[in-house]
């Protein structure tokens, strides 16, 4: 199953912000302001430090995320990025998954439960239903980050 695509929007006026706690990669970073915009990324090596404070214009992500400046206000930051699922836990009692495939966790225990009880058969029909749930589960995921393809309507005869 893939990671799950989240946001954050964190208020700073310093020069680095602590990563999300279940952040996996960055998808985009910007300023939510009406002179903001994106945010360039460079490479920690790359990333020249300006000692002027003003409004940052590139980042890197270090443990930490970093920007070429401090601010010289209190910006509000847009974070797009893929996160880790949630564990389940006694606190913690459902996840992304359980929530939209709950089949996953049904099939996933039954192949287990039938391992366990040493029926090979039964066994083999929940794996097989395990991995079609989880190809469609990845499937679905996939098609829900794009929106339906562009179509064009043609007035009269086609040629």
């Amino acid at each position: 199953m893939e990671k799950t695509d989240d946001t954050q929007v964190i208020s700073t006026v310093t020069r680095g912000l602590q990563l999300p706690t279940d952040y996996h990669s960055m998808r985009s970073i910007r300023i939510d302001s009406p002179t903001g915009g994106d945010l360039i990324y460079q490479a920690p090596e790359q990333l020249q430090i300006n000692p002027a404070s003003g409004r940052p214009v590139y980042f890197t992500v270090t443990d930490e995320i970093l920007f070429d400046r401090v601010g010289d206000s209190n910006y509000h930051v847009v974070i797009r990025y893929l996160g880790s699922i949630a564990a389940l836990t006694s606190t913690n009692t459902t996840n992304t998954i359980l929530t939209n495939y709950p089949s996953l966790y049904l099939y996933g225990c039954l192949h287990q439960a039938f391992l366990w009880a040493q029926d090979d058969q039964q066994a083999a029909l929940y794996q097989s239903k395990f991995i079609n749930a989880i190809s469609g589960a990845n499937r679905l995921s996939k098609a829900g980050r794009y929106g339906p393809a562009p179509s064009m309507r043609v007035e009269g005869a086609t040629p």
